[in-house]
């Protein structure tokens, strides 16, 4: 990770963190700055920027996550479909179903 990328994440300038990432690509790039990006921009509702970092990232547990969250259980089971198994996808929604009742 360079040092600009580790600067602007620690000074929580998250938008120019995310610009510096389009610009040195994803090599050396931890997943959790991906983490760290996603995590901001899903508390400020930007959520199709929060999954692109999440993905990039390897974390397609977080996009669902964040999308039932929001309440948008439709984008939650679009992004489960494509990124995760069927067993997992089936876990996850139930899971979800009970703690409504």
């Amino acid at each position: 990770m360079t040092i600009a990328l580790r600067a602007a994440i620690e000074a929580r300038q998250w938008e120019k963190a995310a610009d510096i990432l389009e610009v040195i690509g994803e090599s050396n790039v931890e997943p959790q700055q991906y983490q760290l990006l996603g995590n901001y921009y899903a508390t400020t509702r930007a959520y199709d920027k929060a999954e692109k970092f999440y993905l990039k990232g390897k974390m397609p547990m977080e996009v669902v996550k964040m999308y039932i969250n929001a309440g948008q259980w439709s984008r939650a089971y679009e992004a489960a479909k494509h990124s995760l198994p069927t067993t997992e996808i089936a876990k996850v929604f139930i899971e979800e179903g009970r703690a409504l009742v």
